[in-house]
């Protein structure tokens, strides 16, 4: 079931979740963009540009990766809002990514993309744990991910730079979701 899962598009509450194996060469360039922006691409472990060649081969290659789903969210305007992925780790473990559109930065979407990545993971494919790491730097990711009750279980170094490695529960979801659902009442963009 995860296989498959990872390979559909699909809507939530009014946002297309379009699978990368979908996009056409200009949603794809728009992520390109969205992922190249300095103001994201300075918080992810690869923070130097990625051309246009690699990221279409990338792209390509998603098609054939059991182990990777990767989506554009679209809101009801066709606003690109951003990305969320999951990584297969184990069967019922999956490391999470997501970046948010520039021109939406500071605008709660980080809480959105955070709340459908833990709502897809554990509702819809079924993991029982997620994983990610964030730069020690990015306070404002660390301030949602701490909202979303997650636990830092270490750190790590890369690229010379120090990184939390941080992991949520599906249990610790089911209790604090409601009340992030709240919060999601009040962001517009």
């Amino acid at each position: 079931m995860i296989e498959e899962y990872l390979k559909k598009s699909f809507s939530i509450d009014g946002i297309r979740f379009k699978n990368f194996s979908e996009l056409d060469d200009s949603d794809s360039l728009e992520v390109l963009k969205m992922r190249n922006h300095i103001l994201i691409r300075k918080n992810m472990s690869h923070s130097s540009e990625i051309d246009i060649n690699n990221h279409f081969e990338f792209v390509k290659s998603l098609k054939n990766r059991k182990d990777k789903g990767y989506w554009l969210l679209i809101d009801s305007n066709n606003n690109l809002i951003g990305v969320i992925t999951f990584s297969v780790l184990k069967d019922d473990i999956a490391e999470i990514g997501n970046y948010v559109n520039p021109i939406f930065l500071n605008k709660g979407l980080g809480i959105l993309l955070n709340y459908y990545t833990q709502k897809i993971g554990f509702e819809k494919i079924g993991f029982s744990k997620l994983t990610a790491y964030v730069k020690k730097t990015n306070k404002e990711v660390l301030k949602i991910h701490n909202l979303l009750h997650r636990n830092i279980i270490g750190n790590r170094i890369m690229n010379g730079e120090e990184y939390l490695d941080i992991s949520f529960d599906k249990c610790t979801w089911e209790k604090s979701k409601k009340s992030v659902e709240k919060l999601l009442e009040y962001i517009e963009f």
